[in-house]
């Protein structure tokens, strides 16, 4: 139709080749006629793509990052499972904050934006709402009604 973007294979009324074709490895017809043949793996590997990002400056910045949060510093993250704010070690955390997974439970939210701002040492561990799937029965022996947030103190 007039006014749709088609590639030159396209508009000439060559084939092009199929998303199947390209990822399989296949013999295909490109832009020329001529058959081209794709090596199977052309695709970089997800390990390779992570060192890529990892070089950036970015990705440097997101490493230093992730690394702080494994010690329970740097910035407040919903992926940090603990923070120790003035705390030596965990050790010394009295607070345990039970969470949504997916980190936009409102309810939840206000607990740990409370935690941040008074900045007492807690450690973090993610539940599954509903919605999202059962909830772990060691979670509902702790909580019988299974709602969250809920906060464990020297437990």
């Amino acid at each position: 139709p007039p006014g749709v973007l088609r590639p030159p294979a396209l508009r000439s009324g060559r084939t092009a080749m199929g998303l199947s074709d390209l990822f399989g490895g296949k013999a295909a017809s490109g832009a020329s006629g001529a058959a081209v043949t794709l090596p199977a793996d052309s695709a970089p590997s997800w390990a390779d793509l992570k060192a890529a990002v990892a070089a950036t400056p970015a990705g440097e910045m997101l490493g230093e990052e992730r690394a702080l949060q494994a010690k329970g510093l740097g910035p407040p993250h919903t992926d940090a499972r603990l923070r120790l704010f003035g705390a030596k070690s965990e050790s010394e955390v009295r607070v345990t904050l039970f969470r949504d997974t997916a980190a936009w439970c409102p309810y939840c939210q206000k607990v740990w934006l409370l935690l941040e701002e008074k900045r007492i040492p807690y450690r973090l561990d993610k539940i599954n709402m509903r919605s999202y799937g059962d909830k772990p029965r060691w979670f509902l022996d702790k909580v019988p009604n299974g709602l969250l947030p809920a906060i464990e103190i020297d437990g």
